[in-house]
C-alpha cells in the first residue's frame, strides 16, 4: 500500500499526526545493549532524529521592484524530545552571518487523540524571505535550531547542520525587448542524509523506517513492499504503508537557444520516504514491548522494494542487530544521539535506485549535516568513485558554472 501525506495532514495509512525527523544507524558492527522501553522524559529539549531532520529551501520571485528578484526561505520540520513549547528559533547562516530567521512554538504530538508525553514537533517552521543571490553557492550554509528562555532571553543551540548550496535559475519570461529574464534560486544539497536509515517506534507495534533520496522526478511508485529476515533465515513479508514528505525541488528553467530547458536533469527533487510496518520487534525509549521477546534476536536484513510481484526492485536495504527484541544502537550514536524511541541503522543502495546527485565525500563523512569524527556514515553498499553533480543549463551572460556549483 502506498500513500502520500504532509506534515500537517492526517492519512489513512495509520497516521493521525505527522511529526518530524528520521533516525540513522551505522554499518559497523559495534552495538550496545538497549535499555527496556520507557516513556520519554519530561525534560529537554533535544532534537529527535526518529524521522531525520526535514529541511528545505522554498523559492519564489518578488516583482514589487519592477524587475523580478529571486528570493528564498528556509522551512523546517523536526521532532523534539521536549515538554516545553519553546519558543524555538530557526536560522540560516553562512560564514557566521545570519541570512534569515524565524520563530515557532513546539506543538504537542498527538496519536489517536492522545497527547504523547515528552514529545513535541516544529511543523513548517519557516524563516523570512531573503534574496536568493545573497546565499552564495561556493560556500556551505548552516541550519541552526535554538531554544530561547522567555524570562532570561538565554539562547541554547540544539542543532547546527552544515549543507552545501545549489544555485540554479528560473526563467520568468521575456522583457519588452524580447530578452529572457532569469532570477536566481537556491536549494540545499542533502547528501549527508543519504548514508543512514532513520527508524522510530511509531504507534503501538508499528516501526517507521525513513530515508532520503534525490531524483529527477517526484513520482512515488504505486506498489511497494517490505521483507525481512534474521541472519540467513527465511524472508518474511511485512505489510507496509509508504508516504513521501518534506520535498525540496530545484527546478532549473532556462530560456536559451530559442528553447526552454527544463525537466529531466534540469530538475532535482529531494524528499523523505517513510515506510511504516507492524513488527514484533521494538525501539527502546517508548512504552512498546517487543512481541517477539528474544525469539527473533540476531542480525536483521530488511529490503524495501518498489514494484509489483515478479518485478520488484530493491530501493533500500536496512541492516541492524536485535537483542532482547530491541533494535540496538550503533556506534555513531555517541556522536549523534537519535533521541527517545529512535535509532540509526545501516543502509544500502541498489545501483538501479541511486540518488540523481551523489557526493561520496559528503555521504561518507557526514550524517544529518554533522561531520563524524573517527567514523564514517553507516552506508554498506558501494559508492560512485566520483561525485555526480547537477548538470544545469546556464543562461547566457550568467557566471560560468554557477548552476553546477555544489
Amino acid at each position: 500500500m502506498t500513500c502520500r501525506n504532509s506534515w500537517n495532514a492526517s492519512t489513512s495509512c495509520a497516521r493521525s499526526s505527522l511529526v518530524g525527523l528520521v533516525a540513522v544507524v551505522g554499518a559497523s558492527a559495534m552495538f550496545t545493549t538497549a535499555a527496556h522501553a520507557q516513556p520519554a522524559p519530561a525534560h529537554g529539549p533535544a532534537i529527535n532524529l526518529g524521522q531525520g531532520i526535514g529541511i528545505r529551501l522554498e523559492n519564489s520571485a518578488n516583482h514589487d521592484s519592477g524587475s523580478p528578484v529571486g528570493q528564498t526561505k528556509l522551512v523546517l520540520n523536526t521532532l523534539l524530545d521536549t515538554s516545553s513549547e519553546g519558543p524555538f528559533v530557526v536560522t540560516l547562516e553562512q560564514a557566521h552571518h545570519v541570512l534569515a530567521t524565524g520563530s515557532c512554538a513546539a506543538r504537542v504530538v498527538v496519536y489517536s487523540g492522545e497527547a504523547q508525553e515528552g514529545q513535541g514537533f516544529l511543523r513548517e517552521c519557516e524563516t523570512n524571505d531573503f534574496p536568493a543571490a545573497s546565499l552564495r553557492a561556493n560556500a556551505p550554509a548552516d541550519v541552526v535550531i535554538a531554544v530561547v528562555n522567555d524570562a532570561t532571553d538565554a539562547r541554547t543551540e540544539l542543532y547546527r547542520g552544515t549543507f552545501p548550496v545549489i544555485a540554479y535559475n528560473d526563467w520568468t519570461g521575456n522583457d519588452d525587448a524580447g530578452h529572457p529574464v532569469h532570477v536566481e534560486q537556491r536549494s540545499l544539497r542533502l547528501d549527508s542524509l543519504y548514508g543512514v536509515g532513520f527508524v522510530r517506534q511509531y504507534i503501538g507495534d508499528t516501526l517507521e523506517f525513513n530515508y532520503v533520496t534525490t531524483q529527477n522526478t517526484g513520482e512515488l511508485p504505486s506498489e511497494s513492499a517490505m521483507r525481512c529476515r534474521v541472519g540467513t533465515g527465511e524472508w518474511r513479508a511485512y505489510e507496509t504503508s509508504v508516504s513521501d514528505d518534506n520535498t525540496q525541488t530545484a527546478r532549473n528553467r532556462v530560456w536559451e537557444g530559442s528553447a526552454v530547458h527544463e525537466d529531466g536533469p534540469e530538475t532535482i527533487i529531494t524528499k523523505f520516504l517513510r515506510v511504516s510496518a507492524r513488527m514484533p520487534i521494538a525501539v527502546a525509549g517508548r512504552t512498546q514491548t517487543p512481541e517477539a521477546g528474544t525469539s527473533m534476536d540476531g542480525a536483521w536484513t530488511c529490503e524495501f522494494r518498489f514494484g509489483g510481484a515478479g518485478t520488484r526492485v530493491v530501493a533500500r536495504e536496512f541492516r541492524f542487530d536485535v537483542r532482547n527484541g530491541y533494535i540496538q544502537p550503533n556506534a555513531i550514536e555517541s556522536q549523534l544521539p537519535p533521541g527517545h524511541g529512535a535509532v540509526l541503522v545501516s543502509i544500502g543502495m541498489n545501483p538501479a535506485a541511486m540518488p540523481a546527485i551523489f557526493d561520496p565525500a559528503l555521504v561518507q563523512s557526514t550524517v544529518a549535516g554533522k561531520t563524524l569524527t573517527g567514523a564514517t556514515a553507516p552506508l554498506f553498499s558501494a559508492m560512485p568513485a566520483r561525485a555526480t553533480n547537477p548538470a544545469f543549463t546556464v543562461p547566457r551572460g550568467a557566471p560560468a558554472g554557477r548552476g553546477a556549483r555544489h
